[in-house]
């Protein structure tokens, strides 16, 4: 922030110096949020050119949009509003960050008449897919490929998965709403149940291949074959034939 105070200059000087505690200088009356943590003020002596330097280290809170876990993105307001009915202004920004940070955590200027800065950057997600996402598919398919075995392996694999996706829904909630985490879980949940509820409904193969061997069977003793029986043979017949 600079201003000038022409009371302040002084022509005998030439290089700029930073104002001691002694002699605090004229500042103007702003309210910081949060509130700055260190500020050093420096004067350009030949134009009385006042430059006041504040540092804010400290937690802020963010807002984000908690069902979009763990896609969601944080954004964090640093504002600055001067006391009575004064308009405070920004007329030059520089980003003094390297390239690598001004990547990861995005800076845009507040909208006019409020004197912000807000930050924006999103939520680690590749540790989501680690832990959630993969886990859960690799669950789902286990159960999926199961129905090509015995109807006691089908029933063991979907409850052993349906007990894992409870707990992964239990342990891994950071918010208190519904979140896409929720929901892909309480899906493959679903797909689990309804897998259950075939395989308890539907005849297993052995009792479907056993109905219809017993089913054949009873044909077979309903309908007995006919023995083939041979004609006698007559020498008449076999020399007219000659």
């Amino acid at each position: 922030m600079s201003w000038i105070d022409e009371r302040l200059r002084l022509r005998e000087l030439k290089d700029r110096f930073s104002m001691p505690s002694e002699y605090p200088p004229w500042h103007p009356s702003l309210v910081f949020s949060p509130p700055i943590t260190s500020k050093y003020t420096t004067l350009a002596p030949t134009t009385g050119t006042m430059n006041s330097y504040s540092t804010i280290k400290t937690t802020v809170e963010c807002q984000t949009n908690a069902w979009k876990y763990p896609f969601e993105s944080f954004t964090c307001t640093v504002s600055v509003a001067p006391e009575g009915d004064e308009t405070l202004t920004v007329t030059q920004f520089h980003d003094l960050r390297t390239h690598t940070q001004k990547l990861l955590t995005n800076v845009f200027l507040g909208d006019y008449p409020q004197c912000s800065l807000e930050f924006i950057f999103r939520s680690e997600w590749p540790r989501a897919l680690l832990s959630s996402f993969l886990p859960s598919i690799l669950i789902v398919s286990s159960v999926f490929f199961a129905q090509w075995k015995r109807r006691k392996i089908q029933i063991l694999v979907s409850l052993a998965a349906m007990v894992g996706i409870l707990i992964m829904l239990c342990s891994q909630r950071p918010y208190t709403a519904t979140t896409l985490m929720d929901l892909w879980l309480c899906s493959n949940f679903i797909h689990s149940v309804f897998l259950v509820l075939i395989d308890l409904t539907l005849p297993a193969r052995r009792v479907r291949y056993t109905l219809m061997v017993h089913v054949d069977e009873e044909k077979k003793q309903a309908n007995p074959p006919t023995p083939n029986t041979l004609a006698p043979f007559d020498s008449s017949t076999m020399s007219s034939i000659i």
